[in-house]
């Protein structure tokens, strides 16, 4: 007896349903769930299509927050662009006029 082991026996709908074998080598019982289980199976499964109908607009919201950032970044790398372009051009005329 001091071999019991729990045992992930299902998944169901994302939840491990758990039996213990009593010896290694016996078969699995059958599982059955309550009808508590199943309301409330059937209630989270409510929760989470709400959730999932909550969610495409948060992403979207984040997606358009890096877009932004993309943006300003690359505003800041053309500046920077520029910048040295025109370091490197004065650099040449400089040595043009030595």
């Amino acid at each position: 007896m001091g071999d019991d082991k729990a045992i992930p026996h299902k998944v169901f709908r994302g939840w491990p349903l758990i039996c213990t074998r009593a010896q290694p080598g016996a078969p699995l019982p059958a599982y059955s769930p309550s009808r508590w289980e199943v309301a409330s199976l059937k209630a989270g499964r409510r929760v989470d299509s709400e959730r999932a109908a909550e969610t495409p607009a948060l992403r979207a919201s984040d997606v358009d927050n890096i877009k932004r950032e993309l943006d300003e970044s690359n505003k800041k790398a053309r500046r920077l662009d520029e910048a040295l372009q025109e370091r490197d051009r004065v650099k040449m005329q400089v040595k043009a006029k030595k």
